[in-house]
């Protein structure tokens, strides 16, 4: 089913861009805009500026466009525009587009060729070479000029993703791709995050990223991120698990256990199994030295009237069904409330968000101690959970905290009573 409505979709594609170069519109912004927008239309304009100079390149090739149902006119005219003005690229390419209608495909390709080399940088010329390609079915030139096209003017990505991605999704076509990748330019950046988030098959992201993986040893913490979280997000754990994994330092791979960084001392990345921090205007997250700690950091949060029932840090686990337990330590530091409260809570993942465990209030002023949570982990629909920390109430108006408070040393034990090794 996925691999049909693939299918549709590269089709309509390719369908709507033949139709707009077999229809001569590519002609038409070819050098149509190009020209000055009345010359295009106005006939008399167009004779009126011939009559004044001849040899006017401009007037010359909008009279080409007027006359692109005669096909000899045109490219006798378009020969003229060219004559005084060699260097105009626009006109060139319009001449391979009549090239190309009269079948004679050798001197087309070499016009477009040139008419790219004229002016290398402009967005619009590129974009067309790029849609000339494609109607010759040379996907390898059309990519590379889109490539080109899109560095110049990048809100040409609204354009040509969507069509880069029909390329992607399909597995006969994605190897065009690969000199991008390899050498990936300004835009890939952007690519890849667009194809993250509309991509139909989770198939073309693992192959994006393993031909990326393939190309060099240095893929971004961005593109790492981005494929790690569209594991997560089609529920693919134990593959983004191991992604996850690869991206780690020996010294952070010998800290991996059921929970991840619980002392706070690495920086937190909001990447994979790492904690994830929510933005809010109301409360800071960081990570501080203050006294009494295990190493270097530890957690530390300051609430400004926070009123809404909020999540403000978490961490995705990947516990075996059985019986587990949450140590910590916790000092708060004038944390204020009315009946507001923050917690520890131990959440399944899988669509329900099924609540397994909530940890005590922390509320006051104290000194630090150790607080535990047990909880366990069902059988069944709760292959991966999230350890999250939040703000809660009974009504909105409850939610409001105010002061500090800090974590150190979160731990996460199984417990040997429910079967743990």
């Amino acid at each position: 089913m996925i691999q049909a409505t693939n299918a549709r979709r590269v089709y309509i594609i390719l369908v709507a861009l033949f139709t707009v170069v077999l229809c001569w519109r590519i002609l038409a912004l070819g050098f149509g805009h190009h020209y000055g927008g009345h010359l295009e239309e106005d006939r008399s304009a167009t004779q009126l500026a011939l009559a004044w100079s001849p040899r006017h390149a401009e007037a010359l090739a909008s009279a080409a466009y007027l006359a692109g149902d005669t096909p000899l006119r045109a490219r006798e005219l378009l020969n003229q525009a060219i004559a005084s003005n060699p260097a105009d690229g626009a006109a060139v390419l319009a001449l391979a587009w009549q090239w190309l209608s009269e079948g004679k495909t050798a001197l087309g390709d070499e016009a477009v060729e040139l008419a790219a080399n004229l002016k290398p940088s402009e967005a619009r010329l590129r974009l067309e070479a790029g849609n000339y390609w494609l109607a010759r079915e040379r996907w390898d030139h059309a990519v590379a000029h889109w490539s080109v096209a899109i560095e110049a003017k990048p809100t040409l990505s609204q354009q040509l993703f969507p069509v880069l991605l029909a390329v992607a999704e399909n597995g006969a076509t994605l190897p065009i791709l690969k000199p991008l990748i390899a050498d990936p330019p300004l835009w890939w950046g952007a690519f890849f995050h667009y194809a993250i988030e509309n991509a139909i098959r989770l198939q073309t992201i693992r192959e994006l990223f393993a031909l990326r993986r393939e190309a060099t040893s240095s893929i971004s913490l961005e593109e790492r991120r981005l494929y790690i979280e569209r594991l997560k997000s089609d529920e693919q754990w134990g593959e983004a698990y191991v992604a996850w994994l690869n991206s780690l330092t020996p010294e952070q791979l010998q800290r991996v256990g059921p929970l991840f960084n619980g002392g706070f001392e690495d920086e937190i990345t909001n990447t994979g199994f790492d904690w994830h921090i929510i933005p809010s205007r109301n409360v800071l997250v960081e990570t501080a030295r203050t006294y009494g700690i295990a190493g270097e950091r530890a957690l530390h949060l300051v609430f400004r009237e926070e009123q809404l029932r909020s999540q403000h840090l978490y961490q995705p686990l990947l516990l075996a069904p059985g019986g587990y337990q949450l140590v910590g330590r916790v000092r708060p530091d004038s944390l204020q409330g009315e009946t507001g409260e923050l917690r520890w809570q131990i959440v399944c993942r899988n669509g329900s968000e099924r609540r397994l465990a909530d940890s005590e209030r922390f509320l006051g002023l104290d000194q630090w101690r150790t607080f535990n949570l047990e909880f366990d982990v069902p059988e069944d629909d709760c292959s991966a959970q999230d350890l999250q920390l939040v703000t809660a109430g009974v009504l909105a108006a409850e939610h409001g905290l105010r002061g500090d408070i800090w974590f150190d040393d979160l731990r996460i034990h199984r417990l040997e009573k429910h079967g743990g090794s």
